[in-house]
C-alpha cells in the first residue's frame, strides 16, 4: 500500500485571513508567464509546466527565483504564507 503524503506545514485559516486582510496576496505563477513577463515567449515552457510563487505586498510584487511542480505548489503558498505571517507579528 502506498503512503500517503502527509505535510507537516501549519494551514491555519487565521494566518491566511491576516496575510490577506494586510493587502499581501500569494499565488502561482506559470513558468510561460514568468517569462513572458521578461520577453521570452518560448511555447515549449507550456509542455514542461513548472510553476514560480508570486506575493503581491500592497502592489509591490515579488516572484520567488524557485521553480516548483505543480505538486509542490499547495506547500509553496503555505510556506509562503507562514513566512509572510511571522514578519507582521514581528
Amino acid at each position: 500500500m502506498a503512503k500517503k503524503n502527509i505535510s507537516s506545514i501549519n494551514r491555519d485559516p487565521q494566518k491566511y485571513y491576516i496575510v490577506m486582510k494586510n493587502g499581501i496576496l500569494i499565488y502561482p505563477i506559470s513558468e510561460f508567464q514568468y517569462e513572458s513577463r521578461r520577453g521570452n515567449q518560448d511555447f515549449n515552457l507550456i509542455k514542461h509546466q513548472k510553476w514560480y510563487i508570486e506575493v503581491n505586498n500592497n502592489g509591490k510584487k515579488k516572484t520567488f527565483p524557485k521553480k516548483i511542480s505543480a505538486s509542490e505548489i499547495d506547500d509553496a503558498i503555505w510556506k509562503t504564507i507562514n513566512y509572510y505571517y511571522k514578519l507582521l507579528k514581528s
